[in-house]
């Protein structure tokens, strides 16, 4: 399959390109909702499925632009610990931004998140962290219904991924639309096109983890990428019920 982009192009849509547009990869056969962030105005699609509302694109939330709902924690934890790829805000318009876990779940630097029984006590139902108000990061039992009893190529995007066991009749059933994104850890941008991780909560008092899907369809659930305080993932928000 090929796309024309903005430029004229013909790309194929089996492998990664930045040059294809982020609605481009969700499944024209379902229908999808928006949601407009009100701290910058920046508008997402998003996908009611398995009773839930999830954002169908990945957050790109760097600031306010309406300084008259800023949050002033979330900004100072923030700081330093967010990146679009490669430190161009371009990438954001694709992938989203990605956080480290401090940024994600809106805490301070200084909490040791090794200890579980430390950061357990910063952990909130709907745990509303880098979300807009109104949303959370998900927990793990709001994954599992893509991830525990199907495969993961229901939920990830029709373009993309440098397999093309993403691109047959199951793909993005759920309509989620997850693209290969990579992640940042150590300094160092990592397996764009191959890989994502997406911040999960393992249960509202517990730890943290996250979700990896990778090009050989299957995820694993790993904490690792939390423990290294520099490691920055993807964001996927769910709508509060």
């Amino acid at each position: 399959m090929y796309f024309c982009d903005n430029k004229g192009e013909w790309i194929n849509t089996q492998g990664w390109s930045w040059d294809i547009d982020k609605d481009y990869v969700v499944n024209p056969n379902l229908e999808y909702g928006t949601m407009t962030d009100p701290r910058d105005g920046k508008v997402y699609k998003t996908r009611a499925t398995q009773g839930m509302v999830w954002m169908a694109q990945n957050l790109d939330f760097r600031g306010y632009v309406d300084k008259s709902l800023e949050d002033s924690s979330l900004v100072e934890n923030m700081k330093g610990k967010y990146a679009c790829y490669k430190d161009s805000a371009e990438y954001c318009n694709v992938c989203g931004t990605l956080y480290d876990i401090h940024a994600v779940m809106n805490i301070n630097g200084s909490i040791d998140i090794s200890n579980p029984y430390i950061i357990r006590e910063y952990i909130q139902r709907n745990h509303q962290g880098v979300c807009p108000e109104g949303w959370h990061i998900p927990t793990q039992a709001e994954m599992k219904p893509f991830v525990g009893n199907t495969y993961p190529e229901h939920i990830a995007a029709r373009f993309g991924w440098e397999s093309d066991l993403f691109t047959g009749r199951f793909a993005n059933q759920q309509g989620l639309s997850v693209l290969p994104c990579g992640y940042k850890e150590k300094g160092v941008f990592e397996r764009v096109g191959y890989e994502t991780y997406i911040a999960v909560l393992d249960s509202p008092d517990v730890h943290f983890e996250s979700i990896m899907f990778t090009d050989n369809v299957e995820w694993n659930r790993d904490t690792d990428a939390y423990l290294h305080e520099d490691a920055l993932v993807s964001v996927r928000c769910v709508k509060n019920r």
